[in-house]
């Protein structure tokens, strides 16, 4: 904010900011020079304490203007358009972390290795069955691993 209309040379006009915003210059001051044009201008700076992330542009008073593909506060969570399925996580924008097993883009996709394992994890939990010696592989027919 700045008051008056006539300064002359050496005149130091002190500007504040409005808030959420601090001066881009300490002090903030401007001083007339001889040439009756000021020594730089009355510039504010947005006021993000911690920070805007992954390319976020601070507003002022902590808020931040995301990149496409990220939200939160200080834009640091990814936003994958389709979920990530099969415990998968959302890590980067549209891009998820696949656990052992899945790929794909949402993770939707079952590999080999979780297709041969399938069986075995579902045999281990199993209730025990009269005659069934536990101490043998099991087989399972139900994904032709026999």
């Amino acid at each position: 904010m700045l008051m008056g209309s006539s300064y002359r040379y050496g005149d130091s006009l002190r500007f504040m900011c409005r808030l959420g915003y601090t001066p881009s210059r300490t002090p903030a001051r401007i001083t007339c020079l001889t040439t009756g044009k000021w020594d730089g201008e009355p510039e504010c700076t947005a006021n993000c304490k911690q920070g805007c992330l992954n390319g976020g542009r601070c507003l002022g008073l902590n808020r931040c203007k995301c990149m496409p593909g990220w939200a939160g506060r200080r834009c640091e969570l990814p936003i994958c358009i389709l979920p990530c399925l099969n415990g998968g996580r959302c890590v980067a924008p549209y891009r998820c972390r696949c656990p052992e097993g899945y790929t794909g883009s949402s993770c939707s996709h079952e590999t080999e290795y979780s297709r041969r394992n399938r069986c075995r994890t579902l045999a281990v939990f199993q209730r025990p069955v009269p005659g069934v010696n536990f101490e043998t592989p099991l087989r399972c027919g139900l994904c032709g691993l026999l």
